[in-house]
């Protein structure tokens, strides 16, 4: 659960990323730690995961408009030493890395169908303009990562939030969508 100094601090990273992206009307939603973190209660990341549009890297992908948008991730003081190439293979999948003053934004996109519908799906934090994966949404991005700590976040918030065998069973069938999918 987000303090109020949390929520400040997410939005802020938020208003900026939104700014940004504002003339191409590119979606996001708040995913990772900090989305976990308005769910329950482990401790907070210091990076910053978004998930937007596809479109935002057509952008990226597209120097000219990339070259437009460059002056403004300068003017909010992320450092982009990091190549474009760079961006869109790491991981496997699309993602900008931002850095600003040892925070990370990471904007992942939305490039396949789970990833598309859980922009669809995503809530808003009350009193907030800030829009957030769904606790199943989370879970199932948990359950591709398979990492520790995200087993640790898995069953903190199946517990938490009573899931049913039919809803377990459903996030595992769209954990394995997202996964032949990304092929």
């Amino acid at each position: 659960m987000l303090n109020k100094k949390e929520t400040n601090l997410i939005s802020h990273y938020h208003k900026i990323v939104a700014e940004i992206l504002r003339p191409y009307h590119i979606d996001l939603c708040l995913i990772g730690g900090w989305a976990i973190k308005y769910y329950s209660n482990p401790p907070a990341t210091l990076d910053f995961d978004f998930l937007c549009s596809e479109k935002l890297f057509d952008i990226v992908r597209d120097r000219f408009e990339f070259s437009r948008i460059y002056p403004l991730l300068k003017y909010y003081g992320f450092d982009l030493k990091i190549t474009e190439e760079e961006n869109l293979v790491r991981l496997g999948f699309p993602v900008l890395w931002l850095k600003k003053n040892n925070v990370r934004v990471d904007l992942f996109g939305a490039d396949t169908g789970f990833r598309k519908s859980v922009l669809d799906r995503a809530v808003t934090i009350p009193d907030t303009d800030i829009r957030v994966a769904t606790v199943i949404d989370m879970l199932t991005f948990k359950t591709i990562s398979n990492r520790v700590k995200d087993r640790k976040h898995f069953n903190l918030l199946r517990k938490q939030y009573r899931l049913t065998q039919s809803q377990l069973a459903g996030i595992e069938d769209n954990a394995n969508n997202e996964i032949t999918e990304r092929g």
